[in-house]
């Protein structure tokens, strides 16, 4: 990758971490729920999967108990866990997971569109999203796999488009008959 195409990545990741800079203190973030998917993550990651190798169980710290990954989306809590397994505390993990929840939907965005528009353009959107402060606000209040959602779904949008992926009848037949 040329230093060009890499700068407004850098860039974009900048912009987000000075936006998030103040997370990054000691202690864990008590906005909203974010305690709960901390916990939840933590204890995905050291009792379902390192002892039952599993990524399915009960929850038993919140409702009576109620099965993990119910209620969030699992890829963000399913990455928290593996960040934490991989043996970054639990704290900073979830931090690491909040920055990145606000930097790749910037990123897949500039991606997107930097294929239509010139570069330029393209990153001005792009830091135009990081500098919402509702997504930021979501994210906060720990709803930050739907961002990282949101990233994917940019994504395979582009992969449809550049493919010119069109369902037609004889598609959804071939499809569905595997």
């Amino acid at each position: 990758m040329k230093i060009r195409e890499f700068l407004p990545y850098l860039v974009l990741f900048l912009i987000a971490l000075a936006i998030l800079s103040p997370i990054f203190s000691q202690g864990f973030l008590t906005k909203s729920d974010s305690p709960v998917h901390l916990a939840e993550a933590e204890y995905l990651a050291n009792n379902l999967l390192k002892q039952h190798h599993w990524i399915n169980g009960w929850y038993p710290y919140e409702f009576a108990g109620f099965p993990i990954q119910l209620y969030s989306y699992q890829l963000g809590l399913i990455f928290l866990s593996f960040l934490i397994l991989l043996g970054i505390t639990p704290f900073f993990a979830y931090k690491l997971c909040i920055l990145f929840a606000l930097f790749l939907p910037a990123s897949a965005i500039y991606y997107f569109l930097k294929k239509y528009f010139s570069y330029v353009p393209a990153l001005v959107i792009s830091i135009a999203f990081l500098l919402q402060k509702d997504y930021t606000k979501l994210i906060l209040a720990g709803m930050w796999a739907n961002l990282i959602a949101l990233a994917l779904f940019i994504l395979i949008i582009k992969l449809l488009i550049d493919y010119k992926f069109i369902i037609t009848k004889r598609r959804a037949l071939i499809h569905s008959s595997e």
